[in-house]
């Protein structure tokens, strides 16, 4: 019997077709600044704050959760469980979802090896730090508990010690941070990737590092060299001792440390076992990049190479060949495979919410003043609970006088409510106190039970006394965390794990010696190349040639020489004669294309063949333009093959031409028109005539054919044909041409019309450019110049800087006009004028010399607005100046009290540090009283429009008044939720919230101004602000410490030499610049 078919009965429709997705399909548009406020940095600063980045206490949020949960499960005393049903509860704190919370549990477990002083107590397999490959086992069957030591993250924390939050549900608490008492940010390395910024903190040992601490905790100025040598990790290796690199890493917290792999070597077997590598390395890793080696020919000393990691550790052998070095070997090794590696540092911890870059000893300043606030909390509380217990017992201690009496006062109390009253009336105690006693057990109403209580209370008073002396004594507090810092160290210290090694011998690679020859190099425009003895070619000079090819390029030249092979896309492609083959004229050669590794369809136009990169290159386009490019630009440090954007892709390039020095050279065209290029000229000036036989000149009828000839050769050539040229009034000779354009600077054309007005007569074509100019320089006056460049002049004792602005950049790198400012410099330092900052005696200046007429000539010449806006003159025992960025800022400075070689070059320095930090005044001494009221006041209206970075007591006082009906219910919303950590508050609140709240503070202005913590917040951002704007308060640019002063750096050189005064030009500082559109000046010309 046949199935029946199942009919599929239509879905009913829903009932309701009227959803709406709020916003769906809509486009809405915003300012990219507003997306990337309300977007992007929310963020930002989630991943900053609460992922990537550690705090003080040394862990991430995911860490503390994972490791906090596990404590509240009692796993730190307890035996082992399944890691599965630890991240199902860590869940509850951390919502990213089990796998990532695994991960967590992973990498701080003893199994995986990846810190020094693991949190988990792993069992089961974890995987390995060390090997990709070496996976970890699911959750569900390994187990974990807490390590011993991990009673010093929680032996504090129900004292509080620190903050508690609410859970991303608000169903549970959890700390802010851990109450370590040791400085775990340094014991464990750390790394993490946040948005615009990362961290990777390398581990310490824990006996160093704590004694460390110590150190700096009786002297702060504690030399951290004497107790903490170096890194230490969890894999050992061999740390390289660079004293610079580490003093690099623990001022800045940023730089690089060089850490190799260890290693035997097997005599027996022949071949060497490597046991610890680099943290920043896997087993695989190395493994293949060895393959590698190997495969290229780099290594062939070894034979093979395996991973023979187990259960006893990590392990890599390399088997060698016979009469193989080891030691010679691995110096090999170190520098060609990750073997050795550097670990980068970057100390970048969140403290306070705030992401930090400290080094050492800032950090562990830091995690001090940390630890220290967690001592007071604990005393805090410890004191609070002995207080109260007191209280108590010096209530029970007034029943003692009277036990029957109390019994007979609860008797004979009617109601229970009235027991409590009556106590309080029959002894005199308080509510405490008696309801402490109501509530003692009747059979403890005994003499002797009250007795035992009551001989705590001195104990107590004399614990309360030394509580209350610790929180008055900051040198108590310190004797306390010394104590617990020599706890841990003693405790839980080991022995290094990496060893130090400070006498390293680099591998030198042996460069083999490549034989010199004479050669002669033939290159074909098929792109054929090759490379012919003089003896194969006096033995057959017939060239063996692909059908329809023919010879391009014939070069004697050495063995030993570079070639560079020049291609239609824009490319060179660099080798050596070396790198090809003897061979003989009877053969077509090395297809270059296929040798070099050319792209598809890509040829080769021209190859130009060099020993020393001397002279140009030049390249000529169809659309007229020649472009000439120095030799020396294709020269590189290192052995690349290929360079891309080798000439301009602008337009088609026609012919390529290598010439060893500036030269002239003739261009001939299809048309049979002849012009005589000048390579060494500014621009290409020469003559252009018709010819009665272009033959002559081998004109190719495709495109431009250029040819190098020695000069007298050129114009015997060229003269001899103009003889036959009709005279004509415009036909004016090259050389008048070049003596005009030598004269006035002017362009070619401008000169070859002026001299066709005045019938070829030289000085009258200079009056007429000079008129011509003139009437240019008075239409280029309204121009903003607001380019240009410095010039300084000095004699050993006076010095003067000068300003000269021209309308582009362009302009400001023409050695013309450089040399003309030097010029007004050398006229200024002679002058007797002093000038000023804001141009004073500028056009006295002008009108010495004849200053000002050739400032008119000049931007004649150029074609550009000039101006000379300012100068400034200073003396002193010695006067040195400085400038920056080719002019773009020029200093002088006068010094007294010492002109030595050494004072000059401290002055030199200084100069330096000017241009790069332009300070204001010398000292702060020379800061006038009106000008700091001025910053005072600024800085004062500064503060109170960022209410955010107010003092917490006058922050909390405006945010009250803004709840009270300023704010909207949605930023009132937003503080109840985020009150309990304020850091993060002002994130979420909107900008008018923020502007609102600055208003109240203005509004308060006078109260807040004469507020203490406030004043001194001012007091200590002007002094910040006036150390950035005093010379003598600058920290020097150069301290190697970071720290030193320029005063400081100063005395050091002679404490006799002093700062007179000095001067910064910076080019086009107050000045509006003006956007021009020379696109459309150039199109209205035109139009003219």
């Amino acid at each position: 019997m046949a199935k029946k078919k199942k009919t599929h009965e239509a879905a009913p429709s829903p009932e309701n077709n009227n959803a709406h997705i709020l916003g769906a399909g809509e486009v809405v548009e915003q300012y990219i600044t507003e997306t990337l406020e309300t977007n992007f940095m929310p963020y930002a600063m989630s991943v900053i704050v609460s992922r990537a980045i550690p705090e003080i206490d040394g862990f991430k949020p995911s860490h503390r959760k994972l490791l906090y949960t596990m404590y509240k499960m009692g796993l730190i005393n307890g035996g082992r469980i399944k890691s599965a049903n630890i991240v199902g509860r860590t869940m509850q704190l951390n919502p990213h979802g089990d796998a990532a919370i695994y991960d967590t549990m992973v990498r701080l477990s003893k199994g995986n090896e990846t810190l020094l002083h693991p949190y988990v107590d792993s069992k089961g397999n974890f995987g390995k730090a060390y090997s990709r490959n070496m996976a970890y086992a699911a959750a569900r069957y390994t187990e974990a508990k807490l390590e011993s030591i991990c009673n010093e993250l929680f032996s504090d924390i129900d004292k509080d010690t620190v903050d508690f939050v609410d859970n991303y549900d608000s169903t549970m608490k959890e700390p802010t941070l851990l109450p370590v008492t040791f400085p775990s940010v340094l014991v464990n390395m750390n790394s993490g990737i946040a948005v615009g910024m990362a961290s990777s903190i390398c581990s310490f040992n824990l006996r160093e590092i704590c004694n460390t601490t110590i150190g700096i905790i009786k002297d702060p100025d504690f030399d951290i060299f004497e107790t903490l040598k170096a890194p230490d990790f969890i894999g050992g290796g061999q740390i390289i001792y660079d004293k610079t690199a580490f003093e690099n890493v623990y001022n800045t917290g940023r730089g690089s440390i060089k850490v190799r792999a260890k290693y035997t070597y097997d005599k027996s077997d022949n071949c060497i076992d490597i046991t610890e590598i680099p943290p920043t390395a896997t087993s695989e890793a190395i493994i293949d990049k060895i393959i590698e080696r190997v495969k290229a020919g780099a290594l062939k000393e070894i034979s093979d190479v395996r991973d023979e990691t187990d259960k006893s550790g990590l392990k890599i052998t390399i088997d060698l060949k016979r009469g193989t070095d080891p030691d010679k070997l691995m110096k090999k090794l170190y520098k060609m495979t990750p073997l050795e590696d550097s670990f980068s540092a970057n100390f970048n911890v969140l403290v306070a919410g705030v992401p930090r870059v400290m080094g050492v000893r800032e950090l562990l300043l830091e995690w001090i003043a940390f630890r220290t606030e967690c001592v007071n909390r604990r005393v805090y509380f410890d004191l609070t609970k002995a207080k109260d217990r007191l209280h108590l017992l010096l209530g029970l201690k007034k029943i003692l006088l009277d036990i029957d009496k109390a019994i007979k006062i609860i008797r004979n109390t009617e109601e229970e409510s009235e027991v409590v009253p009556n106590l309080m009336i029959g002894f005199g105690i308080d509510e405490i106190q008696a309801d402490y006693v109501a509530e003692i057990k009747l059979r403890h109403l005994n003499r002797e039970y009250i007795l035992k209580r009551t001989a705590d209370i001195e104990k107590l008073k004399a614990d309360i006394a030394d509580m209350e002396d610790i929180l008055s004594s900051k040198a108590r507090v310190k004797k306390i965390i010394i104590g617990e810092l020599q706890t841990v160290s003693e405790k839980y210290g080991k022995d290094r794990r990496s060893e130090i090694i400070y006498d390293v011998d680099n591998y030198e690679e042996e460069v083999e010696a490549v034989p010199d020859y004479p050669v002669t190099l033939f290159f074909t425009k098929a792109g054929y190349f090759k490379k012919i003895t003089p003896q194969s070619l006096r033995m057959s000079s017939e060239q063996k040639l692909k059908e329809g090819d023919s010879l391009f390029i014939t070069e004697e030249a050495s063995n030993n020489t570079d070639l560079l092979f020049f291609t239609d896309k824009c490319q060179v492609y660099k080798s050596k004669a070396s790198e090809f083959d003897d061979t003989k004229a009877s053969v077509l050669g090395d297809f270059v294309p296929s040798k070099l590794g050319f792209e598809p369809e890509e040829k080769p136009l021209y190859m130009a063949v060099t020993t020393d990169y001397s002279g140009y290159m030049l390249f000529f386009f169809s659309n007229g333009k020649l472009a000439k490019v120095s030799m020396s630009a294709y020269e590189t440090k290192t052995n690349r093959k290929k360079l891309i954007k080798a000439f301009s892709d602008k337009d088609e390039v026609v012919s390529i031409l290598y010439i060893k020095e500036d030269t002239e050279v003739v261009l001939t065209s299809t048309a049979g028109r002849v012009l005589l290029v000048d390579t060494g000229g500014k621009s290409c000036n020469g003559i252009a005539a018709y010819v009665d036989d272009p033959v002559e000149f081998e004109i190719n009828p495709e495109f431009l054919d250029i040819f190098e000839k020695k000069a007298e050769e050129i114009y015997r050539t060229v003269s001899q044909k103009m003889k036959s040229l009709p005279s004509s009034n415009n036909a004016i000779k090259s050389n008048i041409v070049s003596e005009t354009i030598k004269l006035t600077g002017a362009g070619m054309m401008d000169c070859k019309k002026a001299l066709a007005e005045t019938d070829g007569n030289m000085e009258a074509a200079v009056d007429v450019l000079r008129k011509s100019g003139a009437v240019k320089a008075e239409k280029k006056a309204s121009r903003i110049a607001a380019e240009g460049i410095c010039r300084a002049a000095v004699n050993g004792t006076t010095g003067v800087v000068v300003e000269v602005n021209s309308e582009t950049d362009f302009v400001a790198k023409n050695e013309i006009f450089q040399t003309f400012v030097q010029q007004i410099a050398d006229q200024a330092l002679a002058s007797a004028l002093v000038g000023g900052k804001d141009g004073e005696d500028v056009e006295a200046l002008l009108g010495e010399n004849g200053l000002k007429e050739e400032l008119v000539d000049k931007t004649a010449t150029i074609g550009e607005k000039l101006s000379f806006r300012r100068f400034q003159k200073l003396s002193g025992d010695v006067v040195v100046d400085y400038l920056h960025g080719n002019g773009r800022i020029g200093v002088i400075v006068a010094g007294n009290g010492a002109s030595d070689d050494a004072a000059k070059e401290a002055l030199k320095n200084v100069a330096m540090q000017i241009a790069a930090m332009n300070p204001q005044y010398i000292s702060r001494a020379d800061i006038s009283a009106d000008a700091m009221a001025k910053l005072k006041e600024i800085t004062v209206d500064s503060a109170l429009n960022a209410p955010d970075t107010l003092p917490k007591p006058i922050l909390n006082k405006l945010i009250a008044k803004a709840v009270d009906g300023v704010w909207s219910a949605e930023d009132v919303a937003i503080y109840e939720e985020k009150k309990s950590n304020m850091n993060f508050l002002f994130n979420f609140l909107s900008k008018e919230a923020k502007a609102q709240l600055a208003e109240l503070a203005i509004a308060d202005k006078d109260v807040i101004v004469a507020d203490k913590i406030f004043n001194g917040l001012v007091e200590g951002r002007i002094s910040k602000q006036v150390k950035e704007i005093s010379l003598l308060d600058q920290v020097y640019v150069k301290a190697e410490d970071g720290k030193q002063t320029v005063a400081k750096y100063l005395e050091s050189v002679n404490k006799d030499l002093k700062i007179a005064s000095f001067v910064r030009f910076e080019v086009g500082e107050g000045m509006e610049k003006k956007n021009e559109d020379f696109a459309a000046e150039v199109a209205k010309q035109m139009n003219v």
